[in-house]
C-alpha cells in the first residue's frame, strides 16, 4: 500500500514538474498569437513577421497553398475585428499542435469564424514559429 502511494506521488510530482516546464513555452506561444491579433488589427503586419517561418505552409480553406509573404500581406489588409477563442497548446519536444477559433472582420465586411490548426517548432535562432497552418470556415 505505502509502495502505491509513494509511486502515485513520485508520478503526480513529475507530471507538475513536466507541466511547469511546458508553461513557459505555452505562455510564448500564446504571446505570439496576441503579437499576429495586434499586426491584424493594426495593419502592420511586420510585427508578426519574426513569428511566421520562411518555410511557412499555410492552406487556406478554398485548399490554396500560400507561403510566409502571403501570409503576412493578408495582416495587413484592415481588421475591424480579430479575437481568439478556445485556445489549446499541445506540447511536444520542440512542436506544439495550437488550435482555436479565430472570428474576425475585414473592414466593411460581416465577421468571418474559422477554426485553425497550427504547427509551431521551436528554432535555436527564431524561437517559437509556426511552420504550418490549415482553416477552415465555420460560418
Amino acid at each position: 500500500m505505502f509502495r502505491c502511494l509513494l509511486l502515485s506521488a513520485i508520478g503526480a510530482l513529475s507530471l507538475a514538474n513536466a507541466q511547469s516546464i511546458m508553461a513557459p513555452d505555452e505562455g510564448a506561444i500564446r504571446g505570439s498569437l496576441e503579437t499576429v491579433r495586434m499586426a491584424a488589427l493594426e495593419s502592420e503586419p511586420e510585427k508578426a513577421g519574426q513569428i511566421f517561418a520562411n518555410d511557412l505552409v499555410l492552406i487556406s480553406q478554398s485548399g490554396k497553398v500560400y507561403g510566409r509573404e502571403a501570409a503576412l500581406f493578408d495582416l495587413g489588409n484592415g481588421f475591424e475585428a480579430w479575437d481568439n477563442s478556445e485556445v489549446a497548446v499541445r506540447l511536444s519536444e520542440g512542436r506544439a499542435i495550437v488550435t482555436y477559433i479565430n472570428a474576425r472582420t475585414r473592414t466593411g465586411m460581416s465577421e468571418a469564424r474559422f477554426r485553425v490548426m497550427q504547427v509551431w517548432e521551436k528554432r535555436e535562432d527564431a524561437g517559437w514559429v509556426i511552420i504550418a497552418q490549415s482553416s477552415v470556415r465555420l460560418n
